[in-house]
């Protein structure tokens, strides 16, 4: 078919050689006489033949372009009925088109008006390929992680420290046995256990280990009043970027720094995301940062209100759609405190192959 429409920047002005996706690229519309404003070429003397006399006037005031989430580009056409219906069949949602520019677009809609005098009126709406993408989105919401009370950064820090001493494993033992058994002799028997070790480490001046088991005690009272699950946030980040073609996928399940751990699967989040202050290039504060002043004991690293913002990132596998002409990838980390996601389960290494290359030892 040789009647064809303008694409994007292009206008059917009747001399510029336009890019044709159905053939030989040709000129559309008629052009406009020196010193006039417009040509009006929609007057068909013979209406019986009238598809082959009109070709395509396009309006005065087409192309109408629009940037905003992304570039947008409305033709409208004035043709016969007959090319009319003919255009709408082949410019279908989806078509890739080309203007004189070398700019590629999408077909997102085309449409036709009847009018008087076997016309109509034509309109295709396109999409640009060349710039504008949609802008990201981004989420950053509490999720509550439900851990155990043993994880709880109030008294896991106590007892990692001494998770490797041999009272440290009998402090560890008697309060996992307490946990184990309900029978109330057992329990005591558990209970005291732990207290003797607690009041031999305070008269030899052990910190830590008086610590460990003054931590595990107050564990086992929280377990009495049934508080073994304590409320205690992360927080989900998901961040979602538009792509003409299909993006590379990650399947997550590692641990993976959204900001500082960037490689092919993560360009990084940007920093208008996440800094206070992303137009200062010098900035630092981040949106987190506060919560380590309001609650120092899960996100402070050392647990005061001077000590560095911890926590610890976990990827999650992205989602990918298709959305109109849009490929959307979407990126997920879920952020807890320090020391929940376990650095052999969530790690990026090669599986083991010896035996060593196994974190098995206990001492």
């Amino acid at each position: 078919m040789s009647v064809k429409i303008p694409n994007g920047f292009d206008w059917a002005d009747g001399i510029t050689l336009l890019p044709n996706p159905f053939g030989a690229d040709a000129t559309i519309g008629t052009p406009t006489p020196y010193s006039k404003v417009s040509v009006d070429g929609s007057t068909v003397t013979d209406s019986s033949d009238v598809d082959s006399l009109v070709g395509v006037q396009e309006d005065s005031t087409s192309p109408e372009i629009e940037r905003a989430e992304q570039a947008t580009v409305q033709h409208v056409c004035r043709t016969s009925w007959g090319n009319g219906l003919a255009l709408i069949g082949l410019y279908g949602r989806g078509l890739e088109v080309i203007d004189s520019n070398g700019y590629t677009y999408r077909v997102l809609s085309s449409k036709i008006k009847r009018t008087h005098g076997g016309m109509c009126e034509l309109t295709i709406t396109s999409e640009a390929k060349s710039f504008d993408n949609p802008p990201d989105e981004f989420t950053c919401t509490p999720v509550e992680l439900g851990i155990d009370i043993m994880k709880h950064p109030r008294y896991v820090f106590a007892l990692k420290a001494v998770e490797n001493t041999a009272n440290g494993q009998k402090i560890i033992q008697n309060l996992l046995l307490y946990r184990e058994n309900v029978t109330l002799a057992t329990r005591n028997q558990a209970r005291s256990a732990i207290h003797t070790i607690l009041d031999t480490a305070i008269a030899a001046f052990d910190d830590p280990t008086s610590l460990a088991a003054a931590a595990a005690l107050e564990i086992i009272k929280k377990i009495w009043l049934n508080e073994d699950s304590p409320y205690i946030v992360g927080y989900k980040i998901v961040w979602s970027q538009y792509f003409w073609k299909p993006p590379l996928i990650s399947p997550g399940g590692y641990i993976e720094n959204p900001v500082a751990d960037t490689n092919v699967l993560n360009p990084g989040l940007p920093g208008y995301f996440y800094l206070t202050d992303s137009s200062d290039p010098l900035s630092t504060e981040t949106i987190f940062d506060d919560i380590v002043y309001v609650n120092p004991q899960c996100y402070s690293s050392d647990g005061t209100i001077d000590g560095d913002l911890e926590i610890s990132w976990m990827r999650q596998a992205d989602d990918l759609e298709y959305q109109r002409t849009w490929f959307r990838l979407t990126r997920t980390w879920i952020g807890a405190p320090f020391g929940h996601w376990d650095t052999d389960i969530y790690s990026m290494g090669d599986r083991p192959s010896i035996y060593s290359a196994y974190n098995y030892a206990i001492t």
